[in-house]
C-alpha cells in the first residue's frame, strides 16, 4: 500500500461559503452578522367572491428574499 492524501471540502461556518466575514463590532445585535432575521407575521386577507382555487396571493417584500443579490 503506497502514500495516500484524502482531501475534503465543507462551507465555513463563520462565512458559511460566502468568503467573506463581518468584524463583531459592525455585526447586527438581531441577526448577529447572518444578514437574515426570521420572524412571524399574520396578515388579513380578504378573498373576494369569484376567486379561482388555487389562486396565489403574493406579498411582495415578505419573505423569501435572496440576500445580498443585487
Amino acid at each position: 500500500m503506497g502514500f495516500m492524501i484524502t482531501q475534503t471540502q465543507a462551507k465555513c461556518d463563520e462565512c458559511n461559503g460566502r468568503g467573506e466575514t463581518i468584524d463583531e463590532k459592525f455585526k447586527c445585535k438581531v441577526c448577529k452578522g447572518k444578514r437574515i432575521v426570521e420572524e412571524e407575521k399574520a396578515f388579513t386577507l380578504e378573498i373576494e367572491k369569484g376567486t379561482p382555487q388555487g389562486h396565489r396571493f403574493v406579498f411582495s417584500g415578505e419573505s423569501d428574499e435572496i440576500v445580498g443579490l443585487t
